[in-house]
């Protein structure tokens, strides 16, 4: 799996970057109000997915035009940070 994002947890939610070969931007992702226990990820203020916990941190999926994985990516947690891979 290939790093495409980087992210800080904030408050209920995280905020990073997300680099692909298609998008470049500001991204973070923060509870679903509308859906308990699920996620939504913007990127440069426009949503792009939805994610869910799992026992291995946060299953993501990305509008696979977005993600080199054809559009699933999963977020784990590193020494004090998230890395996005896909």
């Amino acid at each position: 799996m290939t790093t495409i994002g980087t992210f800080f947890k904030d408050g209920d939610g995280y905020r990073g970057i997300v680099s692909t070969a298609t998008v470049q931007g500001c991204a973070k992702i923060i509870p679903n109000t509308e859906e308990p226990g699920a996620y939504l990820l913007t990127i440069s203020e426009r949503v792009c997915g939805h994610a869910r916990a799992d026992a291995d941190g946060l299953a993501v999926t990305i509008d696979a035009a977005l993600s080199p994985a054809g559009g699933w990516a999963r977020l784990i947690a590193r020494d004090g940070y998230f890395v996005l891979l896909a």
